[in-house]
Order: C-alpha cells, then structure tokens, then sequence
C-alpha cells in the first residue's frame, strides 16, 4: 500500500474515533463534561510522561472515572470545597477533571502545606484533603479526612471521608477553582504573605481554552518544568495539555535545576518549555543557553520581572509573556510571541513569583548545543 492509501486510511480510522468520541458525549448542563469527555475518552493523547509512569488520555480518563465515584460515594455535591495538595502527576489531573466535573470547589495548594491537615480545612471549610503521603514529601498530617492516590494515582479503596464544615458552610460556584498567590519577591527578600484567588468556571474554562490555542501543543513534546499548584504551570503545563493534546514529558527535577530543564528538552527534542523568568535567565548564562531558549518552537515565560538581558535574548523567539492577571474577563494574559517591548515587561513585573522554586543552579561550566537551527 503506498504512502499516500496508508495516510488516507489513518485519517479515517481518526476520524471514526473522534465521531464515536462525540456520539458518546453525555447529556449534561455541565460545560465542563464535553470538553473533558472528548480530550481523554479513549484517546491516545495528551500523554503524561513521569520517571516512574506514563499515562495517555484513556487512561486519565478511567482514573478520572474513579475519583469522580468516589467523590459521589462521599457525597460530596456542587459548590462543596475539596483541598488538593499533590506533587504535578497524574493523579493531579485526574483530581482536577474529577472536580470540575462534578461541580466541585478545588482549592490548589503547594504538596508542603498538607502537613497543616486540619488546620487547612477548617481554614478553607475543605470537605476532603487529597495529599502526598509518605515519600519525600513526608506528608502525614493524620487527619482522617486526607486521603491520598494509591500507587496507580486512584484514590484509596477505602474510600474518602468527608468532614463536618465548621460553622456556616461557604459554598461556592460549581466548577471554581482558586490558587494560593504568593507575593512577588527576589532571592533576597523574605516571603510578605500570599492570598487567595478564585476563578469561576467560565474564566477558567475560557482561559483554557484560549491558552491551550495559542500555545498549539497537539502532538508535540512538551517539556514540563512548573509547579501545577501555580497558575502558570496549571495553565500552560497542565490544562493546555490536557485540552490540546500534548505530550507532556515532566522534568525530573520538578524545574528546580535550570541544568536539568535544558538536558531534558535536549534528550527528548522538545518543541516546547514553558518557565518562570528565572529559570530562564539561569538557562540564558550558560554557554549556548541563549540559542536553546531561540530554538524553541513555543513555550511561555514570566512569574516576576523580566531583566534587559534576557529581554534581548527572548526578542524575536517564538516564546510568549505570561501575565497572571485574573480577573472577571482575562483569567490570564498571553503575550504575543517574541513580543518582549516596555509593555508586556512593565506586566510581568507585577506578576506573582512562586516561593519554591530554585532556578539558580550552578551551571558555570556547562554547555548546551542547540535544538534544532533557527532560521
């Protein structure tokens, strides 16, 4: 069979499959349930690559199932508050697909605050905490009420145990989901408090959807390099993924070594790294670092300031600003690509560092040769 009929056959296997996808949609006021149902039921992609698993969208989709089960079966309704505090994995999107789901409230918080355990619910007025275990994390904030993902990423077969909401309970909008926002700061200044900050369900579902467009991730290779817990790696890492069939291959470092980002978009030939600013500038100081960032097919930079310097290497790249501005309209701002004038820094400079990350890595002696030549 030539080139040509193998084509032709393989794109109407695809697009039978994409018909059933859509004839299996289920009936619902829910405008999460479509979006979610056609990017994961039986699909091969988006893939979530991870040092000890991968995971496809079919996949995600049945652990997707299981958390959504169990969050029934604790009876947990829409509005009602879930705290999520997991490490970027799997089980991180199914949690968060499970929710949005089923109209869940999901409060996203660094892995390290589960050790508050009830503190953080009574703060929050959480029915469940979904956290680590055990691990590096070291999370055992023994509060019956945290439950965390067995080893396949589903959740335990002991099911969940909601508590009791203290007081008045608040309920919010089915589908919200709210951050913790750190104040902006530099290496050299202490942490001056954080916030919260919640997206209704319709910005959050437009911001997605924007995001996941623009960054144009469908069958590329995407370096994962963010914290999930932040905006910009929920958005840019996660949910652009999510909805727009990425393969996403996570850093092993978790994107706290800028040495480690390099090596592992240089290993898998990615097209795309989304980064904070300063792991930006790291990867710009090594040798050949400037033409790595150049080669990119796409990718995102910002949480804090961006300097001259790294400016004049990002101009004319095909990397964008992002502006983590939420609001009622916007959610987030994605600037243009290569676009690194006075105005999209003057943004960036009033955006939202996260306090975990160290990008400083000791990267002196190393030296990178490009992806691929830029034209």
């Amino acid at each position: 069979m030539s080139e040509d009929l193998h084509q032709h056959a393989a794109a109407e296997d695809e697009g039978a499959r994409q018909r059933a996808v859509h004839a299996s949609r289920p009936a619902s006021d829910n405008p999460w349930h479509a979006p979610l149902h056609d990017a994961l039921f039986v699909q091969p992609y988006p893939v979530f690559m991870f040092a000890d698993k991968a995971m496809p969208g079919a996949s995600l989709w049945g652990g997707t199932r299981l958390w959504t089960k169990a969050f029934r079966e604790a009876g947990l309704s829409r509005g009602q508050r879930v705290v999520m505090a997991l490490e970027a994995s799997p089980a991180f999107v199914m949690v968060v697909a499970s929710a949005l789901w089923e109209g869940l409230s999901l409060f996203v918080v660094p892995p390290r605050e589960a050790v508050q355990g009830a503190a953080l619910l009574e703060e929050l007025d959480g029915r469940v905490l979904v956290c680590e275990r055990g691990g590096d994390l070291g999370v055992m904030c023994g509060d019956e009420r945290a439950v965390s993902p067995d080893g396949d990423s589903r959740p335990p077969e002991s099911g969940l145990t909601p508590g009791d909401c203290s007081g008045i309970e608040r309920l919010d909008e089915a589908g919200a989901i709210s951050f913790r926002r750190f104040a902006a700061r530099t290496t050299d200044t202490a942490d001056i408090g954080s916030a919260w900050m919640t997206m209704r369900s319709a910005v959050l579902m437009s911001a997605s959807e924007r995001i996941a467009r623009a960054m144009a991730y469908r069958r590329a290779t995407v370096i994962s390099a963010l914290p999930w817990h932040h905006p910009m790696g929920f958005f840019c890492d996660m949910m652009a993924a999510l909805l727009g069939e990425g393969q996403v291959i996570r850093d092993p470092s978790g994107g706290r070594d800028a040495v480690s980002i390099a090596r592992c978009a240089l290993d898998w030939n990615a097209e795309h790294v989304s980064m904070f600013a300063r792991q930006a500038a790291a990867i710009a100081e090594m040798d050949g670092g400037a033409e790595f960032l150049r080669s990119l097919g796409g990718g995102a930079i910002g949480g804090g300031p961006v300097g001259d310097d790294l400016a004049a290497v990002l101009a004319g790249s095909r990397l964008r600003a992002a502006m983590d501005e939420f609001d009622d309209a916007a959610g987030m701002g994605l600037g243009d690509a290569g676009d690194w004038g006075a105005v999209v820094r003057s943004r960036l400079a009033r955006g939202h560092a996260i306090a975990d990350v160290d990008a400083s890595a000791s990267a002196d002696t190393q030296e990178l040769r490009p992806v691929r030549d830029v034209a």
